[in-house]
């Protein structure tokens, strides 16, 4: 849709510019409308007036802009009823999307609701929230005309002033902060009306972005990516200078401008399944010549996950009181699978499915954990965890008991792909406090679960678990690979060990010659199922110990009689 009128250059000084004005009473324009065209018509006495079928409710009109910082949006409008939650006016301030209808992200201003107040709005997505507000009642009268201007500084700082009926001047209603969103890709009006208030009750007289000239020196960020088999699709914060684009990639990529904003990339190779590739967008330059650089993205193609492609690796159901349970799973396939593709859920004491839990957008590549949780920050504030893009993020995981529940991992059609019923008592007897402790699967050839380590923190969050060795192994070694410790240089005699089963503990003593106890290593404590154990040469006190040789004692013990015992003997060097 194209409406043309006298196009309104607002001067502000010499430093401000329109991003685009319209007045809606004349037959030329700059502007270039989007949106449900059927539902306006504008004439030289009434401007832009709402005429839409009866059937519908809701149509909008969305125009080009990238303004949001040093920004001033005005609009002058008529409204012949009494506002309320049926009927009233968004000023979207800011899109990221051009259907003002849709899902989006950006802030919009609202004329009229059941408190008949104006409402300043950040939406994300489909969710609305508001962030500054008028008195309640301002709009309480059969008939408005209201003129409205809002401003935003470069700091996120909002003031929202208007102008009722026959007042002469301007008056602000309020102010608000909020930089949650700091990039625009369009501005406009939607109109929520009922059936009886479709055609005749709002007009528009004009309507302007104004936006001060301000020194950029902000690269564009990248805002959405996507990609099938033979493209990809990336999404700017701002329009890009295409000949800017430097990329890695093992094939070549032929890029064309799909918008200001949008670049499109078609592949000269089809991706195959089973291949992973990563595409590495080396620099990329806005139309100031501000250059983004190094970003990276992996690209494959996702297949559908079969019981037995993703597994159930490690459960924490019963965290510290100020901590969060988690779910971590494991790709054991060779396939790249979509997390999207996937849910969560438990089941009730009937076997029923309950608490079903989508999750998020993510490639879960193969050999690959992620941890799916409520917060990152609860649960690596007590656990070593891995790199943060091991973490799928959701809002609330489904409810796990403490001393007992059923983690089962769906795909979008309810088929079971892994699923594990757990109790307490599963933990070792060897841990005397559950409260923090999670249960790791021990092999992923096997549904064996035991207690994470003590040495491991008794978590391994995004990271191959305590219970599993790098190497497989049919019998127990313990050997010295440093045989020598040498206090004043800071070197380490270091003991390491491969056990065949989980839940070992252990005692690691240190003695002397005649058999004196100097130095204790490790007390109960439960092992991980490979790992190292370090002594420094100094004693119980952190006195460095006199040269001369000193025997290793490593006792373990588990659950299932499994006994280990080596007496291993090594030295205290000058």
């Amino acid at each position: 849709m194209r409406f043309f009128s006298l196009f309104l250059f607002l001067s502000i000084g010499n430093m401000m510019f329109a991003q685009f004005a319209d007045n809606f009473k004349s037959n030329s324009s700059d502007v270039q409308w989007f949106g449900t065209d059927s539902a306006f018509v504008r004439n030289e006495k009434e401007g832009l007036r709402l005429k839409a079928s009866p059937e519908t409710s809701e149509s909008y009109l969305s125009a080009e802009s990238e303004a949001i910082e040093e920004t001033e949006w005005f609009l002058n409008l008529r409204i012949r009823l009494n506002p309320s939650g049926s009927n009233y006016v968004r000023f979207y301030l800011c899109s990221d999307r051009q259907n003002l209808a849709d899902s989006l992200n950006g802030y919009f201003l609202l004329i009229g609701n059941a408190k008949d107040q104006i409402a300043l709005y950040r939406q994300k997505g489909k969710t609305k929230t508001k962030i500054g507000e008028s008195e309640e009642g301002l709009l309480n009268m059969d008939s408005v005309r209201l003129e409205v201007k809002v401003r935003r500084d470069m700091e996120g700082e909002w003031n929202v002033a208007a102008k009722l009926n026959d007042e002469t001047g301007f008056a602000e209603l309020f102010s608000c902060r909020d930089s949650v969103f700091s990039y625009s890709n369009y501005a406009g009006i939607y109109c929520k009306y009922s059936k009886t208030k479709s055609d005749g009750f709002y007009f528009f007289d004009s309507v302007s972005v104004v936006q001060k000239e301000i020194a950029d020196y902000t690269p564009p960020k990248i805002t959405r990516f996507s990609f099938a088999s033979d493209s990809l699709l990336f999404t700017f914060s701002e329009a890009v200078n295409l000949n800017s684009l430097k990329y890695e990639f093992p094939f070549e990529i032929n890029f064309e401008q799909k918008s200001k904003n949008e670049v499109a990339g078609f592949f000269n190779v089809p991706l195959r399944s089973g291949e992973v590739h990563r595409l590495n967008v080396l620099e990329v330059a806005d139309l100031k010549g501000n250059v983004l650089n190094d970003t990276s993205f992996v690209i494959a193609l996702v297949e559908s996950a079969e019981p037995g492609d993703v597994l159930l690796s490690e459960i924490l159901f019963n965290p510290y009181p100020d901590g969060c349970d988690f779910v971590e799973i494991y790709n054991n396939s060779d396939k790249v699978v979509n997390l999207a593709s996937l849910k969560i859920s438990t089941r009730r004491s009937n076997g029923n499915l309950y608490a079903q839990k989508p999750l998020p957008e993510k490639l879960l590549l193969p050999k690959e954990y992620v941890v799916i949780c409520s917060s990152v920050e609860q649960i690596c504030n007590y656990y070593d965890c891995a790199e943060l893009d091991r973490f799928a993020v959701i809002e609330k995981l489904p409810s796990y008991g403490n001393e007992s529940g059923a983690v089962v991992l769906l795909d979008q059609k309810e088929n079971v792909i892994d699923e594990f019923s757990y109790t307490a008592s599963m933990h070792s007897e060897f841990v005397k406090d559950a409260d923090g402790v999670s249960l790791e699967r021990s092999s992923f050839d096997k549904d064996e679960w035991v207690s994470a380590s003590q040495e491991s923190g008794y978590a391994t969050p995004g990271r191959a678990n305590s219970a599993n060795a790098d190497e497989t192994s049919s019998a127990n070694s313990v050997e010295l690979i440093n045989d020598v410790a040498n206090p004043s240089q800071g070197k380490f005699a270091v003991l390491r060990y491969l056990l065949a089963d989980a839940g070992y503990s252990a005692n690691v003593q240190v003695f002397s010659a005649n058999g004196q106890l100097v130095k204790v290593l490790r007390k109960k404590e439960l092992l991980s199922v490979e790992g190292v154990i370090e002594w420094d040469g100094t004693d119980n006190y952190g006195r460095a110990l006199p040269v001369a040789p000193y025997i290793i004692r490593f006792e373990a013990i588990n659950e299932k009689g499994g006994y280990v015992r080596e007496s291993l003997v090594c030295v205290v060097s000058e």
